[in-house]
């Protein structure tokens, strides 16, 4: 009969380990569950997946329990793993006990600490989140204050140029998104946003330099600005460029009214008889 190595023993031991003490949580015999998930979590530090999740049900056995100091402890030593090894979107866990361990971390755990870890900053929601949840007038109470409070931080000033757009408010736009670029003048968004609010507003020759600040991987993300370059091509005359950027419209700009004019435009200049 042929007998395990050493090492492969010792992974099914503490393997076994994590699977009764799961049943355990599950059957809410917590005691035998803390027992048993201790010595997974000892056992499995090389299997990080598998230690997140031994640590994941050893901290809410020990919160269930009441004993909040060590499934403090026990949330510190996942928070560890995580950082270093990220195992925690590959761990094996029914969708409860994921919801039921995210919200005890986020009761449990500095926000600023689950931030700093890429695998949970998913987790806290962002003042930006919180603040986009508001009614449009509360919302935009929100932002100004919040443009109030970090005067320097370019990302309110956008929020607020997005929100005029949204109020039809190009004028007001126009203003946040050149407050957002004077606090960076590289933000692709600040440039996108103004432009677009420059052409909604006919002023094209405005919109060029921004439209121009952007790279080609900027305006293939952004439909709308491959559209405004168009639109803007053909207002400046410049045809041949203007042709070129015809092809590589977007369908679904295709329905805009400036573009449909910009194209019987663009095919007017193109006539024999011109």
């Amino acid at each position: 009969m042929m007998t395990l190595p050493d090492a492969a023993r010792c992974d099914e031991f503490y393997e076994a380990r994590l699977k009764s003490g799961e049943t355990a949580f599950l059957d809410k015999r917590l005691a035998d569950a803390i027992d048993n998930l201790r010595i997974a979590a000892f056992g499995l530090l090389e299997n990080p997946p598998l230690e997140s999740e031994a640590l994941v049900y050893l901290a809410l056995a020990q919160s269930g329990v009441g004993k909040s100091i060590d499934s403090d402890a026990t949330l510190g030593r996942f928070v560890e793993v995580e950082r270093r090894f990220a195992p925690f979107a590959k761990a094996r866990l029914d969708p409860t006990i994921r919801a039921n361990f995210q919200a005890l971390l986020l009761s449990r755990v500095n926000p600023s600490t689950l931030l700093g870890v890429p695998g949970l900053a998913g987790l806290v929601e962002t003042e930006e989140q919180r603040i986009a949840k508001l009614p449009p007038k509360e919302r935009w109470k929100a932002y100004e204050a919040a443009a109030r409070r970090e005067p320097a931080e370019p990302r309110w000033a956008l929020d607020l140029a997005r929100e005029s757009f949204a109020l039809g408010d190009l004028k007001s736009a126009i203003a946040w998104s050149t407050r957002g670029l004077e606090l960076d003048p590289s933000s692709a968004e600040g440039h996108s946003l103004r432009a677009h609010a420059w052409v909604l507003s006919g002023n094209c020759a405005a919109a060029k330099a921004d439209l121009q600040a952007l790279s080609v991987a900027d305006l293939e993300g952004r439909p709308t600005l491959v559209a405004d370059r168009f639109v803007c091509l053909v207002e400046l005359k410049d045809w041949t460029p203007a042709a070129e950027a015809a092809r590589a419209l977007p369908e679904s700009q295709a329905g805009r009214a400036d573009v449909i004019k910009a194209r019987q435009k663009l095919a007017a200049e193109k006539l024999p008889s011109r």
